[in-house]
């Protein structure tokens, strides 16, 4: 099973190869690091890599602006603590 370290890791490895970078700060959209096609492959790479199901509603900007916004939609979906 997959810690919250675990996840942290395959999400910073997958934005710095897409973005070039891995600051678990950096504001993903609302700094223009993603565009609306980047958004949809991401959400698409999380679903792949930790074969879970994001919803509509799961699906606001809000969840996707920083390493550390998905990193915690991906352990709530997994039941993973801190």
């Amino acid at each position: 099973m997959l810690d919250h370290i675990d996840i942290r890791m395959i999400i910073n490895a997958y934005l710095a190869e897409k973005i070039g970078t891995e600051n678990k700060y950096t504001n993903l959209i609302s700094g223009q690091k993603l565009d609306s096609l980047s958004i949809l492959n991401l959400i698409l790479y999380v679903e792949s890599t930790f074969k879970i199901k994001i919803s509509v509603t799961e699906r606001r900007l809000e969840n996707f602006d920083s390493s550390d916004r998905i990193v915690d939609l991906v352990r709530l979906k997994l039941g993973v603590s801190t």
